[in-house]
């Protein structure tokens, strides 16, 4: 076995492309000695901006050697009628190698063929990988992928360089023009010269000596460690981001901080303001107070790439790119504060939303409508409140500082309310309607907000399908799912027993009235898309999917109802005799032909006793199932449905259903289409797996 050593050497990789790139080069090297039969263990990755590097511990020097079994034509072409071989035969022979003695014959669907049994392998694995390992580093995806010079190898960035070794020596490949050595680089302005290397170890010690530290998890233990430290350095603490500082570990190579200083002034424009121009614009990490309060410090910790002699000149830098930043988000500050942010609503005139869908004024139009219905009906906050949060929830997006930050759409808002004096409850819903922004993230906490966001919601998915902006496969341009998820999770969260097929019959109309060409099966498609999103969203609470299943078969425009009714059945499912329930109940809907029309049943056309005692059943159980369904008691409901249960089964084991007599055979189906009826709203029971 040989350690195998591979490394791309190249111009500064987009943070993101790095992690998915060695990855995708691991498992390509994984992939070619598996085709070519070598055994390979020990996967090690190693990645910075300049490099994406791999190393298999134990790879065979050797190809593995086996025999295979070649077809060739069948019998009657390989020989003629004197069983001499004939020119298809000989030219089968000579391809294999073997002897004319040598050769079987196997069994084929139409007849015998010719074979030969032939070992192969055994060739050396340097050879094999010089021949093909070029073809992996030349396959290697990236999001956007480049040209460069005269060349047609396309890649993420162009590569200088290409250490592959087997065992100390060189794999020789090129791509491109650029050749395999045994020569990797360092730090491109610290230590820029070529690295002479023949294993891992030594790959690893001569970076360290040039100053590129290859292991991310080091990189990134360095910087968070650093940083801390001049946070605490600064009187305060270092906020120091998960995904931030995965960004910045794999922008640098030699990883360093330094502690940059900004005027107490900008201090007076909003927290989000200076931790988005300091985290998002310009990846350094904020410094707030140590303890509860957390008030953020006039400083914050760059991320650095290079030695000690240059942090004077790169803090000054630093100092100087933000404090030019925080100066324009100061004056974006002020001056949107001029204007009240209700003067903003007719502005949103000139923001189309959609070319088909309108403006953004259109859409708040009908988020105000819908939300102002919404409180009406599911109660919990003024209609007052409602509307004027409504109204403000997008005015925002005329700001300075939005349209500059867009990321502050709704925070900006509430803190432009709040200087207006509007009532807190609208402010906040301002900014909560945006929620959840991603998933895992906390939904609306107030009444005001969770209206809001299902209004805009609601009016995102029907307008999507209202106009043919539907989601295909993993194309979602305009995050429908996203909104008719967030907009279920929302209803589910605040117990909302709404209709949304009224709601969304509601907003198709208002689309209408507002000039949009509504095609005809919208409300049906929507109304499906949002039920896919339910059954996402109780599986993902925890309830078997064919129980999700059953239930919103029998209805899934209502959330929380739909919800209790699988809360019951999942509880009934932990019954012993559900198994039993289910199968009976399944034979029941089986039997009723599609399109059957039942008709009332006269007990005096069923006079076999397993018969009578189904249809008296039956009755008893009618009775006392509509208050329990009224009332939403769903679990009761369902226990009073399984008693029927013994009544089911001595009908099918006496009675036979399908008599040839026609008004007994409407009179008895008519009877089970009854004890189906009994489960119409509730489950459709032929949905549930039953075990057993």
């Amino acid at each position: 076995m040989a350690e195998l050593l591979l490394e791309i050497g190249c111009e500064e990789l987009p943070a993101g492309y790095i992690a998915p790139a060695v990855r995708a080069l691991g498992e390509g090297v994984l992939e070619l000695l598996s085709d070519l039969h070598v055994p390979a263990t020990g996967l090690t990755t190693y990645e910075t901006p300049r490099r994406l590097a791999i190393c298999l511990a134990d790879v065979a020097e050797v190809q593995e050697a086996r025999e295979v079994e070649r077809r060739g034509p069948a019998v009657s072409v390989a020989y003629d009628d004197n069983g001499d071989l004939t020119k298809a035969g000989q030219g089968f022979l000579r391809s294999t190698g073997v002897a004319e003695a040598e050769l079987i014959r196997i069994a084929g669907k139409k007849g015998d063929y010719i074979a030969a049994r032939i070992r192969e392998g055994g060739a050396p694995t340097r050879d094999l990988l010089a021949a093909r390992l070029s073809e992996v580093v030349r396959t290697l995806p990236f999001p956007k992928s480049m040209r460069w010079g005269t060349g047609a190898w396309r890649f993420a960035r162009p590569v200088h360089w290409i250490l592959s070794l087997l065992g100390g020596e060189v794999v020789d490949f090129e791509v491109d023009g650029v050749a395999s050595g045994k020569f990797t680089y360092g730090h491109r302005f610290i230590a820029p010269d070529a690295c002479e290397v023949s294993d891992l170890d030594g790959y690893l010690a001569a970076l360290r000596e040039a100053s590129v530290e290859p292991e991310p998890g080091r990189r990134a233990a360095l910087i968070r460690e650093r940083a801390e430290a001049l946070g605490v350095e600064a009187g305060g603490r270092a906020v120091v981001d998960d995904a931030l500082l995965d960004e910045v570990t794999h922008l640098v190579e030699h990883p360093g901080c330094c502690l940059g200083r900004f005027d107490d002034a900008f201090l007076e424009v909003p927290r989000e303001v200076l931790v988005t121009s300091m985290a998002k614009n310009q990846r350094y990490f904020p410094v707030e107070a140590a303890g509860d309060g957390g008030a953020l410090l006039p400083c914050f910790v760059a991320v650095t790439n290079s030695g000690p002699a240059a942090e004077a000149n790169v803090r000054a830098g630093n100092e100087r790119v933000l404090r030019a930043r925080l100066a324009d988000a100061r004056f974006f500050w002020d001056e949107d504060r001029k204007r009240p942010l209700i003067s903003r609503l007719d502005d949103l005139d000139g923001v189309t939303l959609h070319e088909r869908l309108g403006s953004v004024r259109a859409r708040v139009g009908r988020m105000e409508a819908i939300a102002a219905g919404l409180a009406a009906e599911v109660g919990g906050a003024a209609e007052g409140p409602v509307r004027r949060a409504v109204q403000l929830c997008k005015a925002d997006l005329t700001s300075h500082m939005v349209v500059e930050f867009t990321s502050l759409q709704g925070v900006m808002g509430r803190y432009y309310a709040t200087h207006d004096g509007e009532p807190e409850a609208v402010c906040v819903a301002i900014e909560e309607h945006y929620r959840p922004r991603f998933a895992g993230d906390a939904l609306p906490a107030s009444q005001v907000g969770r209206l809001v966001a299902v209004a805009e919601r609601l009016d995102a998915v029907c307008g999507g399908f209202a106009v043919g902006l539907i989601p295909t496969g993993s194309q979602d341009p305009f995050a429908l799912r996203r909104a008719g998820l967030g907009l279920i999770q929302i209803v589910l969260d605040g117990g909302w027993g709404v209709d949304l097929a009224a709601w969304v019959a509601r907003d198709l109309e208002l689309l209408a009235a507002d000039g949009v060409k509504v095609a005809e099966d919208a409300a049906a498609q929507a109304l499906d898309f949002l039920g896919r999103r339910l059954h996402y969203a109780l599986c993902s609470q925890g309830v078997a999917e064919d129980v999700v299943r059953a239930v919103l078969a029998a209805g899934a425009s209502r959330p929380v109802d739909a919800r209790a009714r699988a809360a019951a059945l999942a509880e009934l499912r932990w019954e012993d005799s559900f198994a039993d329930v289910a199968t009976s109940f399944k034979r029941v809907h089986r039997i009723i032909p599609d399109g059957f029309e039942p008709v009332a049943v006269e007990a005096a056309v069923l006079v076999e006793a397993a018969e009578q005692e189904l249809l008296a059943a039956c009755a008893a159980v009618e009775a006392e199932a509509a208050p329990l369904r009224a009332a939403g008691d769903y679990g009761q409901l369902l226990r009073r449905l399984v008693t029927l249960r013994p009544a089911v089964d001595r009908f099918f084991d006496d009675i036979l259903v399908m008599a040839q007599e026609e008004a007994l055979r409407t009179a008895r189906l008519s009877l089970l289409a009854r004890i189906r009826a009994l489960f119409d709203g509730i489950a459709d029971m032929s949905q549930l797996a039953v075990e057993g």
